[in-house]
């Protein structure tokens, strides 16, 4: 009798074969691509030796206690989506694939986890998308390869996905991380800047390093972090000045910290110092030679800016009660290579509380907040906001809850100045907003289940500036009510909602009407799921195209082992037409298919 390992390679090697003919069936029909095929193949490669070692490692764990050299978990898998786009010109793309892999491989101690993605959802591009990763950790050493992001502060290196590598060791109280690597590829001019209906913005290539040094717990710390990021000047060549596209480098320092007081209480803050050169290629501030060794770190032009920003909270925490006083400052200009976005030019406090009782059956939680901007004043006016909201939350144990709350936002925008206006204008904005959601559940618990849920949101815009009183006014009413009624035993589910919202100004008034259903059954035996929805709303409104919008869906799981599960779906979609204004309906259709291996 042959060994169940070795059925287990005899299978996988009969099913590589049967998908690497299809694949290459595919390349020569002109479906998949040259790289989509070597993508496909690394991802059958992996996803069958994580069958062949889990399938395998099954048996020696069954056999004996030694440790396993080399063993490989998690998840492969891919999708397709196909549908139609009328009465939307034929923009959206009528085919999407997905490949798609997240595994961890284990040799001995040390953990190797690797993810990546391979997509085509726009049709307009000639390469697709794919990053790939690894990050093996092992007790209290973690070395980063490939597309990584790594978080040392949130105004100096702020979680930027950068190509490169990075190491983060935490032996005892001794904290220390670095970095180096590209933030972005360097994109070209072209005569022509626009692919499809995207400007595409040319952009220099991009490449930082940073380090991270600290020494505490994570309950106590202190870190202090150097951020470098820089343009190569040389990397796009013959960019015209009328786009306004220059070499930048950026220079940030940072400082993070945590300390418990007293048990109950604890403080901690982020703050940064961000040196940010528009225009490599002006002239040095400094020309004297005795600053010739900062200069190589970085050499401050005419057109630098040093900005700084800190963020700081006190907070206490206690089994029943917890507070928290925040307090945020951004300077206007600052900015950061090490991340995505920079909100600046604004100071922020917020004072949040929140008590349980009751043998925690209720919850109340409360905050207020006041946040400015133009701290240089620099602005031809300032804006003050404040935020407050009170929430309560209740749950008994016989099945009743409801939660109710208020929440108000003001807006008061100041004087413009004199000296560029000859006439001031006051803005002042007040949103209100109340909502209430009681809920109910009854039942054995044990062979059926039924579950009641209502949401009531009112909302008031109150518009008190002089000029913009009479149509700046605005209500927003909505309500819901959904019914669910499960069968534990059957595996039958069922579900019934309705919905309405209503939007109400001095312009216009829209009104949506709709029901929504649900219908689905789950088999105990095969694990097979498959659920029945649909939607129908009326839309009444002044501004866009009144009608009915409905859509049906399909969708179902079908496990074919443990480890492995099939996906599909259906849905149609119906709307009137936007495009022309002829009043006419538009229907659609959406079919999605799907596989995942888990190992």
């Amino acid at each position: 009798m042959v060994p169940c390992h070795q059925r287990c390679i005899m299978k996988s090697s009969i099913l590589s074969t049967y998908i690497l003919q299809m694949s290459h069936v595919l390349w020569h029909g002109h479906i998949l691509s040259m790289r989509c095929q070597c993508i496909v193949r690394l991802v059958i490669t992996i996803a069958l030796a994580g069958w062949q070692v889990g399938s395998i490692q099954g048996q020696e764990e069954g056999s004996n206690d030694k440790k396993i050299p080399f063993s490989m978990r998690g998840s492969v898998g891919a999708s397709l989506t196909y549908g139609t786009n009328s009465g939307l010109g034929g923009t959206a793309p009528p085919l999407m694939y997905t490949i798609y892999g997240n595994t961890t491989m284990r040799i001995y101690n040390i953990d190797i986890p690797l993810s990546f993605s391979f997509s085509r959802g726009q049709l307009a591009y000639t390469l697709p998308f794919d990053r790939f990763g690894i990050s093996p950790k092992y007790k209290w050493l973690t070395v980063h390869a490939g597309h990584r992001n790594m978080r040392f502060n949130q105004f100096t290196l702020a979680g930027r996905t950068f190509f490169g590598a990075g190491v983060e060791m935490n032996p005892g109280k001794f904290r220390f991380s670095a970095m180096y690597g590209r933030l972005q590829d360097a994109l070209p001019f072209t005569p022509d800047l626009l692919e499809g209906f995207r400007f595409i913005r040319p952009t220099f290539s991009r490449r930082a390093y940073a380090i991270k040094v600290g020494v505490g717990t994570d309950a106590n710390h202190i870190d202090l972090s150097v951020f470098k990021g820089w343009d190569e000047e040389g990397s796009i060549p013959n960019v015209p000045d009328s786009l306004f596209i220059t070499p930048e480098e950026n220079l940030a320092l940072g400082i993070n910290f945590r300390k418990a007081l007293f048990k109950r209480f604890s403080i901690l803050g982020e703050a940064a110092a961000s040196a940010y050169t528009q225009d490599v290629r002006k002239d040095n501030v400094l020309e004297d030679d005795q600053f010739a060794f900062l200069q190589q770190l970085f050499a401050p032009k005419y057109s630098t800016r040093i900005n700084t920003a800190i963020s700081a909270g006190l907070h206490y925490a206690h089994h029943t009660f917890n507070a928290s006083l925040e307090y945020r400052r951004i300077d206007p200009y600052y900015q950061t290579m090490g991340a995505f976005y920079n909100l600046n030019d604004l100071e922020s406090y917020t004072v949040n509380a929140s008590w349980s009782g009751f043998n925690r059956t209720t919850l109340i939680s409360a905050s207020v907040g006041r946040e400015v901007n133009d701290l240089s004043g620099l602005r031809s006016s300032q804006t003050e906001r404040w935020i407050g909201s009170l929430n309560v939350q209740y749950n008994s144990q016989g099945g009743v809850g409801i939660g109710a709350g208020y929440q108000n936002y003001s807006m008061s925008s100041g004087q413009f100045d004199p000296n560029f206006f000859n006439d001031t204008l006051r803005i002042i904005h007040q949103m209100h907003t109340i909502f209430l959601q009681p809920n109910y559940s009854w039942g054995d618990g044990a062979t059926i289940l039924y579950s009641t849920m209502a949401n009531v949101n009112y909302q008031i815009i109150d518009d008190q500036s002089p000029l913009t009183s009479e149509f700046g006014d605005m209500r927003m009413a909505s309500g819901s009510g959904n019914f669910q009624w499960m069968q534990l035993l059957t595996g039958w589910t069922y579900n019934f909602g309705v919905q309405y919202h209503q939007v109400i100004s001095q312009l216009s008034g829209q009104q949506r009407i709709g029901l929504t259903s649900m219908v689905a059954k789950r088999f105990k035996t095969s694990g097979i799921h498959l659920s029945g929805s649909g939607t129908l709303f009326r839309a009444i409104s002044e501004v866009v195209r009144s009608g009915l919008y409905s859509t049906i869906r399909f969708n179902s799981r079908i496990p074919i082992t443990k480890k492995q599960h099939f996906s599909a779906g259906i849905m149609w979609i119906s709307r009137p037409g936007f495009i022309g204004g002829t009043g006419e309906q538009f229907n659609d259709i959406r079919i999605n298919a799907g596989y995942q291996l888990s190992f």
